[in-house]
């Protein structure tokens, strides 16, 4: 933004508090009229209104860019009035006055907020004009939220007037990823960016492909958040793309508080598959709802996960494979109405599984093992709380336990149900070569008894090692 003689204001203040009178007069302090001489490039001003009393004023220069009302510098200098006369002529240096110094903004990936070009907000400056710097409503960046201004590796604020800030700012954007993200029915995985309710995305891969994207591209891995809100139909994955390099953690949930069995959910993973007692010929199998296979922690919370049935046969509701090492069902997770014709209705869990207090698995069915959870010959399961409860299956219409280890403590219960002939039981498998697949009391039961009801397979009485129950410590 250049200068000229056109914006030269010239105006006398005095130096007192108050307004300067003299009897009567008033004496008028706003800018004065001022002559340009463009061949002298010389601007002058004249007091003309009064003779003004003897005594010390301020004269007060300020220089305007072109445009008239950006103002660059401000002057202002002491003079003593004698005899009604100035006691000196003040010469000053306009090319002094108009050393201009250059602010340009480097955003970062980021945009202006009001569309304006990257380059739009750059400007000009004398080093006696302070100016603000632009704040976070003046920016924007999908997914990331502004963190402030860069000079030369630091922080900056402002840029104060005088003679240290004589010089150009080159100034950089910074910004601080948004780890959270939203899915629903509405979204778009071609134009969205998931930032928020009205920029979902449609589906819970697309979010991944996302967060692995803003990983790799920010340098940071994150503890990400997925917001479920409302019914999202279809079979969703979160696969071993998705690596510890990409994310810490990652929790799916719902966006609204208001989720309860007993009240209903308006958030749910719908797989939209609809089963036939037929056979699989006569359903329809999208798939898992949910199928795991990454080794970032996943933790489900406040979100129903129903009408699942796998292509593969094993885990209707979620499928969680043997790379999944940390995946826990918090308060709200709700896994029902799920079905398999060969086994894990609800959960097929091959890796590692914490069921947490509020969470709760029901309802599903599997033709074989495993009506509420199959849990596989690595697998172990972490039951501290929740609900298992109201499942069929030929054998373990709550569980199937063949895994590596099943710990359960705290107020985890598996109420046997209403009919005595055929309980809700905890099917125990057993072979000649492993034995039993005990149980492990790692804690006190707080629940109501009985806690579970027990069964088992095979001729378990001629294994070695025919242990059901066993305490933490051995």
């Amino acid at each position: 933004l250049g200068v000229d003689l056109q914006g030269v204001h010239i105006q006398i203040e005095s130096k007192g508090e108050a307004a300067l009178t003299n009897g009567s007069i008033s004496y008028d302090f706003s800018p004065l009229p001022v002559t340009y001489d463009e061949a002298a490039q010389t601007a002058s001003a004249v007091y003309a209104q009064a003779d003004i009393p003897n005594g010390t004023y301020y004269l007060k220069i300020q220089l305007y860019g072109a445009d008239g009302e950006t103002l660059l510098n401000t002057i202002t200098d002491i003079v003593k009035i004698r005899g009604y006369k100035t006691e000196t002529t003040l010469a000053l240096d306009f090319a002094k006055l108009n050393v201009l110094y250059s602010v340009s903004y480097n955003l970062n990936g980021g945009a202006w907020a009001d569309g304006s070009a990257e380059s739009a907000k750059d400007r000009r400056r004398n080093a006696y004009t302070a100016i603000s710097l632009p704040e976070a409503s003046e920016l924007m960046r999908a997914n990331y939220e502004f963190a402030g201004w860069l000079v030369d590796n630091a922080s900056i604020t402002e840029i104060g007037a005088g003679a240290a800030t004589a010089k150009d700012y080159a100034l950089t954007a910074q910004w601080r990823l948004v780890p959270t993200l939203y899915v629903s029915a509405s979204g778009n995985n071609e134009s969205n960016n998931g930032t928020n309710k009205a920029d979902a995305f449609a589906t819970i891969s697309a979010a991944i492909d996302k967060i692995v994207a803003l990983a790799e591209s920010s340098k940071t891995a994150a503890d990400w958040t997925i917001y479920i809100d409302g019914e999202v139909v279809g079979a969703n994955d979160i696969s071993n793309s998705l690596t510890t390099e990409h994310a810490k953690s990652l929790t799916i949930t719902g966006a609204h508080n208001t989720n309860s069995i007993t009240g209903g959910y308006t958030d749910v993973l719908n797989g939209g598959s609809v089963y036939s007692a037929a056979g699989e010929g006569s359903a329809t199998i999208n798939g898992s709802v949910l199928s795991i296979t990454t080794a970032v922690p996943v933790t489900i919370s406040n979100v129903k996960i129903t009408n699942g049935i796998p292509t593969g046969g094993y885990g209707g509701g979620i499928q969680i494979g043997s790379g999944s090492e940390n995946v826990t069902l918090e308060s709200g997770a709700w896994i029902t109405d799920n079905h398999t014709y060969y086994s894990g209705g609800g959960i097929m869990l091959n890796g590692t599984l914490t069921m947490k207090a509020g969470a709760v698995i029901s309802n599903n069915s599997a033709n074989d093992w495993g009506g509420g959870i199959w849990i596989g010959s690595n697998a172990t399961f972490i039951m501290e709380g929740g609900e298992i409860r109201d499942n069929t299956a030929g054998s373990g219409a709550a569980v199937c336990h063949s895994g590596a280890d099943f710990r359960i403590s705290g107020s985890a219960r598996i109420p046997a149900g209403a009919d005595a002939a055929h309980p809700q039981d905890l099917y125990l498998m057993s072979d000649s070569s492993n034995g039993t697949y005990p149980i492990t009391i790692a804690g006190e039961l707080t629940a109501n008894a009985p806690v579970a009801t027990l069964t088992f397979g095979g001729n378990y009485s001629s294994y070695v090692d025919n242990t059901l129950l066993k305490a933490a410590d051995g």
